[in-house]
């Protein structure tokens, strides 16, 4: 059953006040991969019952800890002498972050692959049974019989963090992960700016292209993409549509929506006037490629100009390094349309490019 989203942490409160913005950027991004199918107009924002916005937020807070684990030989808690000369132990700010992340949810929803931080964490700390462990936030508390103390026990944990950060094997799957992220930002990127070269005027708007609840899990990975391609190729040349000069998608997957697309449809302002793209024509093809399982209606449309769409792609690929759908050789998660050819910068605009065909 869908719920309504909690409120976000304030994040001025306690540490990562330089991650706020974007923080909140990622992970309301993320809380949008996962809101309900229909949102009926001034009714409450309801998600999957995949996710919660805090499982959302340790997602992000875990990947990001753990890039600075991997710079830092930091520990998480220090001997720390007074004036008085006693001294005591504190946690450092790596410390304190490890602490809090001890107590926040980790989960994946289903379909779904964490960062590569993510999954080292969880990985750690199921290795060495952390889960079960109880640290109550002073480094002086006595946490086993054999008198080790809480900062030891962090301590501990913060260096076998550090050193599985170290392997190669973590190094090149975090380097791999990044760069599938830069693809997808550059293949999108690169279409919007060459678009623009012809098009000035070029705005873009996104669609969800999802299912009914009762046909969710009936529709495979091989369905959802054959789906789409049906979808796009007959909104090509729609001339009760509008004609479009490009689109790019991103594929997603909730419980109670199975696979999702976000499509983004590009469009020449001067030919396909804002607030004229027929969006009924684009949901008649859904349902008839789908037969009927496609959801015939979704959130409510936006209109998005050249640099707000670049800014857009930029945090909308920043996610896929946080969770993305498990990858498919044979069925990639993302796509663009082809290209636009450059004109001839001798004859573009001269009427006599046909002579020389």
């Amino acid at each position: 059953m869908a719920k309504q989203l909690g409120n976000l942490e304030n994040p001025k409160e306690g540490r990562w006040p330089e991650d706020a913005k974007v923080e909140s950027e990622i992970v309301v991004r993320l809380i949008s991969n996962y809101r309900s199918p229909i949102v009926c107009s001034g009714g409450p924002v309801t998600a999957s019952q995949d996710v919660t916005a805090e499982g959302l937020q340790s997602i992000f807070r875990i990947e990001n800890f753990m890039d600075q684990v991997a710079k830092s030989d930091q520990l998480a808690v220090v001997l720390d002498k007074s004036h008085g000369g006693i001294s005591s132990r504190k946690y450092t700010p790596l410390g304190k972050d490890l602490h809090r992340l001890l107590a926040c949810p980790r989960f994946m929803p289903p379909e779904m692959q964490p960062g590569e931080g993510f999954k080292l964490f969880d990985e750690v700390m199921q290795r060495l049974n952390v889960s079960q462990a109880v640290f109550s936030g002073n480094p002086m508390h006595i946490v086993s019989p054999h008198v080790f103390f809480d900062g030891d026990s962090l301590n501990a944990l913060m260096a076998q963090l550090q050193k599985a950060t170290r392997c190669k094997r973590y190094k090149l799957a975090q380097a791999q992960r990044k760069k599938e992220v830069q693809r997808i930002a550059y293949s999108q990127t690169k279409l919007v700016t060459r678009l623009q070269e012809s098009s000035p005027n070029l705005y873009g708007t996104y669609v969800e292209l999802m299912y009914h609840a009762d046909h969710a899990k009936d529709v495979d990975l091989a369905d959802s993409a054959r789906h789409l391609q049906q979808t796009i190729e007959s909104l090509t040349n729609d001339p009760l549509l509008g004609k479009s000069v490009g689109n790019f998608w991103s594929r997603m997957y909730s419980t109670e929506s199975g696979y999702r697309t976000r499509l983004c449809l590009l469009f020449d302002g001067l030919t396909v006037p804002i607030n004229s793209v027929n969006y009924g024509r684009i949901f008649e093809y859904w349902g008839e490629s789908t037969k009927g399982a496609g959801v015939g209606s979704a959130f409510p449309f936006n209109f998005w100009c050249g640099h707000t769409l670049l800014a857009d792609i930029y945090f909308s690929a920043r996610t896929n390094r946080y969770l993305r759908l498990t990858p498919c050789n044979s069925h990639p998660h993302f796509g663009v349309s082809d290209l636009p050819r450059r004109k001839s910068p001798k004859y573009a605009d001269d009427h006599l490019t046909s002579r020389f065909q």
